[in-house]
């Protein structure tokens, strides 16, 4: 089943990057060197006479709006050409942990060298600080251990000599998650012309890397 943005955040807004979805606060304003946002409406459960229901949360002032994820990111430009949802709901959910623990890691570097240099580190809701960084170093790992390790993209026979070069799939999951590059760009920086079959193939590499890092994260 294709999840996309459908449940909790929306996509509203025209093409400019920098603006405001519609409902939105006004307290959130525009920002030309911002990528553009998403409108975030969270749910809650409430008790009804009929049992539990969920609603939207209410937000007399306008909606929260949140910075797209790299793979959001992938949805709304492809929303813009009119194309149905890309990934499904699994998938989005992998990318984004994928995000968050790459955060992690990058801010854990620091706090590692902290702990190496003080020999220890303190608590943090009863969880040994050097415990909490050497479970996201696992996590990190295990993430990246389920990446494909084959091309997303190879040049073959004719092609191989028109200046294409090979796109990895770990290469390109980095690019569009981390980086938050658009497909056509890690095409064209590897010597691909911008055409939709090739695009179509970098989703499906991303799709399937996607897959097996969620795998591999629900068996922690």
């Amino acid at each position: 089943m294709k999840g996309g943005l459908t449940r909790n955040q929306v996509m509203v807004g025209g093409a400019d990057r920098s603006g405001v979805p519609a409902g939105c606060s006004d307290a959130i304003v525009a920002a030309p060197a911002r990528d553009g946002l998403l409108r975030y409406e969270p749910r809650e459960v409430v008790a009804t006479p009929n049992g539990p229901r969920e609603r939207k949360v209410a937000f007399p002032a306008g909606s929260p709006a949140k910075v797209p994820s790299g793979l959001q990111m992938i949805e709304l430009r492809a929303r813009r050409k009119e194309a149905g949802a890309l990934f499904t709901a699994d998938q989005h959910a992998a990318a984004q942990a994928y995000e968050q623990v790459a955060e992690l890691v990058a801010r854990g570097g620091l706090r590692c060298s902290s702990l190496e240099a003080s020999g220890g580190g303190g608590r943090a809701g009863g969880v040994d600080m050097a415990d909490q960084v050497m479970i996201t170093m696992q996590r990190w790992r295990r993430m990246n251990a389920a990446i494909p390790n084959g091309a997303a993209l190879a040049p073959r026979g004719l092609r191989a000599h028109a200046g294409r070069r090979t796109i990895t799939v770990r290469h390109l999951l980095r690019a569009a998650l981390l980086d938050r590059a658009a497909l056509v760009d890690v095409l064209e920086r590897h010597g691909w012309p911008r055409q939709s079959r090739h695009v179509v193939a970098l989703q499906a590499a991303l799709a399937g890397a996607l897959d097996a890092i969620y795998r591999a994260d629900a068996q922690m």
